[in-house]
């Protein structure tokens, strides 16, 4: 079947975007805090790297269970839904999302994801100017936003997120964003050279369980090295706010979840693609 010229013009962009990666021009920790990261996992005993990273995996797994039936994602959700029905009348189930095209798609997809860049600015922005509290509550409300990024691109695509398969591609699309370049090309190779030998769509996952590795346990770890820098910025004030902070704050956690929305929504949009043309 024949691509259309939108269809045709979206793949040299994910082509385009493709060779990017590769060039490593990807997200990148600041040089100290991966030199610090570095030398953290370097001084960890390999069983407790190995018991970390377990953990590590278990905790997104229910994370991203508990997520799928919030009340925040219902309301996205619905708020789909109701996107797609203006669109085409008969669209009443997140699967009815792929009779659209690939342009209303995108259409409803950039709505969306650009509203979870905004919650990632204004928390990370409390992050850099709040207390304890919000620097002990960011790395948790950074991994509830980047997952439910995740989560709506899937439903924007009209897939939905409760089968096997699905839900382990939801994390293996979360833990592959947020790598560095070099090593998030090797993943979007992994994730989408499946896209291309599959016949049909499958209900349940036959891949290795454990998706975290120590690659994401490195980032985690630079996540705990942008808190300190956050809360010594914190002390510095200009009439008694903490400006540095919050700046600093809400554009390193905009940047990271801008750059997982992007890596998921053209996942799911070469997964379109290659599935409407077989």
């Amino acid at each position: 079947m024949n691509f259309s010229k939108s269809e045709q013009v979206l793949l040299d962009e994910l082509q385009q975007w493709e060779n990017k990666l590769t060039k490593n021009e990807g997200y990148e920790l600041p040089a100290a805090w991966h030199n610090w990261a570095e030398k953290q996992m370097a001084s960890i005993p390999p069983e407790l790297k190995n018991s970390l990273t377990l953990k590590l995996d278990t905790a997104v797994f229910h994370l991203n269970a508990f997520l799928q039936s919030s009340s925040l994602q219902l309301s996205a959700r619905e708020q789909i839904l109701k996107s797609a029905a203006a669109i085409d009348s008969q669209a009443r189930e997140i699967t009815d999302l792929r009779n659209l095209s690939i342009d209303q798609l995108n259409y409803i997809a950039d709505i969306q994801l650009s509203k979870q860049r905004l919650y990632s600015l204004v928390q990370g922005g409390l992050t850099g100017a709040g207390g304890l509290l919000f620097l002990g509550a960011d790395l948790p409300a950074a991994m509830i936003l980047q997952l439910r990024t995740v989560q709506t691109a899937a439903l924007c695509y009209g897939y939905e997120l409760n089968t096997p398969y699905e839900t382990m591609t939801i994390l293996r699309v979360y833990h592959a964003a947020l790598l560095p370049g070099n090593l998030k090309s090797a993943r979007w190779k992994e994730l989408t050279e499946e896209l291309y030998e599959r016949k049909e769509e499958p209900f349940f996952y036959d891949g290795p369980e454990e998706i975290a590795d120590e690659a994401s346990l490195r980032v985690y770890i630079g996540q705990i090295a942008k808190l300190f820098v956050l809360s010594a910025l914190r002390k510095k004030v200009l009439q008694g706010i903490p400006v540095f902070g919050l700046i600093a704050g809400a554009g390193i956690n905009y940047k990271q979840t801008r750059e997982v929305a992007q890596f998921a929504q053209k996942y799911y949009q070469l997964r379109t693609l290659s599935e409407k043309k077989g």
